[in-house]
């Protein structure tokens, strides 16, 4: 699109927080244009982000970087458990947050197992609570459940193994927590380490932990385009991650923690190609970097990011405005079938012969015409031609 040509422009300004009526959601909308805009022969629509804007009301652990699986000697059949959401300020909070979503399986399992653990208390937190993100420190979460009975002594828990596990398909909780991710449904492989003795559990990350797992918004685009992503940012989960296929993918908005914002400066960063050539509405939505809706289940009916309520997208604070400017392109000429141009006859009769050339069987009713047509210079016949210049014999 280097030389390409401007043939028209048009600012499009998005506001989704009014006019929802309960009905549009505010981080999915479709904009009826009032007018179509069509692209001819030769010209291509281009959609470029200017603007974007909206207030961080999504909490950066959610639904989709909360769940485990924890599997123990006392059965065979695995437990899901989830972490709390919400807005966690150091590393030791979030640390803290996983052992409370542990402790109750963990009593439950013991209890299975025929112990009389009633509860389990946390200790030797890493990081510390005094600890900032600051300090040159590995970030490296663990603490130890100790196992105790309804007057508070501590008793065995009766369990030999305990294997606790982040799947893929159930989120990004390995990430958050520094964890390894398990792929597939069967596996055995554990996410964290996990130490046991009679008395105590000790869980151990493997690598820094994290107080978020998504740095962008994502804003994708209903209308088929020429963008391209990697198949490892589709909503589904590929076997191959480092393909890549067509996007929706419009732009990444960074997230900052009152804020998501974005505006373009000298150069249109954000670009879509349309293959359409005719342009009535747009349609807009927000996503994570999995195309999951906003710390939500891929496919689910809720309305709601984060908090209480159940219509947070209709009735709520989750919107977005945005500015995107709507051009119509001039890429190539049109395809068309060009002839060579008759000079312009300078008399009728020279008109006359032109279109006998261009027509032998025409029929010329000037005789002036038609006898200077009969006298004009025949060339000779290609073997006349040769026998005149001595070819003919020759060996």
């Amino acid at each position: 699109m280097e030389h390409s040509k401007v043939v028209s422009s048009q600012s499009l300004f998005i506001d989704t927080r009014d006019g929802t009526n309960g009905k549009a959601q505010g981080d999915h909308c479709t904009v009826a244009l009032g007018q179509t805009i069509d692209a001819r022969d030769g010209e291509v629509i281009r959609l470029s982000l200017k603007q974007f804007s909206m207030y961080s009301n999504f909490s950066p652990v959610n639904f989709n970087n909360t769940k485990f699986v924890l599997t123990t000697s006392a059965s065979a059949v695995p437990v899901e458990g989830a972490m709390a959401p919400g807005w966690y300020e150091t590393l030791y909070e979030l640390s803290a947050a996983f052992a409370a979503a542990l402790e109750p399986l963990i009593v439950a399992a013991s209890a299975a197992a025929g112990s009389t653990v009633t509860q389990a208390t946390v200790s030797g937190e890493s990081p510390p609570a005094t600890e900032t993100l600051a300090q040159n420190r590995d970030r490296i979460m663990q603490f130890t459940l100790t196992t105790q009975d309804a007057t508070g002594a501590t008793v065995a828990h009766n369990l030999t193994s305990v294997l606790i596990q982040s799947f893929e398909r159930d989120g990004d909780l390995w990430a958050l927590l520094g964890g390894d991710r398990i792929v597939g449904t069967a596996s055995t492989a554990p996410s964290f380490n996990v130490t046991v003795t009679a008395t105590t559990i000790v869980v151990s990350g493997l690598y820094p932990m994290q107080r978020s797992t998504d740095t962008h918004v994502y804003l994708r685009c209903g209308q088929l385009s020429t963008n391209i992503e990697m198949s490892s940012l589709s909503p589904q989960f590929p076997p191959y991650g480092q393909m890549s296929q067509n996007s929706t993918i419009f732009a990444r908005i960074p997230i900052n923690l009152e804020f998501s914002e974005w505006e373009a400066e000298s150069i249109d960063m954000f670009k879509m190609i349309l293959p359409q050539r005719t342009l009535s509405y747009l349609s807009l939505f927000l996503t994570d970097h999995k195309g999951r809706p906003l710390n939500r289940a891929l496919g689910a009916d809720s309305q709601t990011a984060t908090g209480s309520g159940t219509r947070q997208s209709t009735l709520g604070n989750l919107f977005f405005g945005a500015t995107v400017s709507i051009e119509v392109l001039q890429t190539a000429l049109p395809n068309q079938t060009r002839f060579a141009r008759l000079p312009n006859p300078a008399t009728p009769s020279e008109t006359a012969m032109a279109l006998q050339m261009l027509d032998p069987n025409a029929y010329i009713t000037n005789n002036a015409t038609r006898n200077a047509w009969a006298q004009r210079p025949v060339p000779e016949p290609r073997s006349a031609r040769a026998h005149n210049h001595g070819l003919v014999g020759r060996r």
